[in-house]
């Protein structure tokens, strides 16, 4: 069975009883530059057409990257839940942890096929899947997504377009991310930063998690 037909007919959380319809990974695959792109869930475009960010967001997010210099036709797109959470009255909402834990195999599935370097993750609900760091402190800083090895695939954590459509104040911070995540992958390579990921002051480069987060001494591992 392929990662798609897999997807496709998960039934592994209450997401398929509330007529969801799961949403597989789309665009390149595997991405020939290296680039997923893993946001929230799909939004109901997305949904009805059976592809990942071809909503408003996804157009939005596509833009951005298009202006930063990478082509979102070589990215690799794909939702960290498949399916569009609702209520049992067919409301739209946000995704349960147990819906996320039971969506985690058709995740790691889909980002094997992808053979992403880089991850760019877009969303707070996405972001959860990766790190307990909330998304005002983990945007535009790259971490490690595989801790056991040094040279695994880089995680980047951007807004939800859909959250820069919500609230265009955003916009700016959004396109700074992206313009920096764009930059690292154009160098093949990223570095620590050097402030702290909680309070933003100065930091020993030396004093971060296993992550790559770097931290003050004050906040480093508290």
């Amino acid at each position: 069975m392929n990662v798609s037909a897999a997807v496709s007919e998960c039934h592994s959380c209450r997401l398929r009883e509330m007529r969801s319809v799961p949403v597989p990974l789309a665009g390149s695959v595997p991405s020939p530059i290296g680039v997923a792109v893993v946001g929230d869930f799909p939004d109901a475009e997305s949904e009805k057409r059976g592809k990942p960010f071809v909503g408003p967001a996804g157009r939005l997010l596509c833009e951005s990257l298009r202006s930063s210099g990478i082509n979102p036709s070589e990215c690799t797109f794909l939702y960290a839940v498949s399916c569009r959470p609702r209520t049992a009255e067919g409301r739209p909402r946000l995704a349960y942890n147990d819906e996320l834990d039971a969506c985690t195999p058709n995740l790691a599935l889909q980002l094997k096929a992808a053979g992403a370097r880089w991850t760019l993750i877009a969303g707070n609900t996405a972001l959860r899947r990766f790190t307990p760091i909330p998304m005002t402190q983990a945007h535009g800083r790259p971490f490690d997504l595989k801790r056991e090895r040094s040279d695994g695939p880089t995680g980047f954590a951007v807004y939800n377009p859909d959250a820069v459509l919500r609230s265009p104040q955003l916009k700016a911070t959004f396109d700074e991310d992206i313009q920096r995540f764009a930059q690292i992958v154009a160098a093949g390579r990223w570095s620590l930063p050097d402030t702290c990921i909680v309070c933003a002051v100065e930091a020993d480069p030396l004093m971060c998690d296993d992550r790559g987060f770097t931290f003050c001494v004050e906040h480093h591992l508290a």
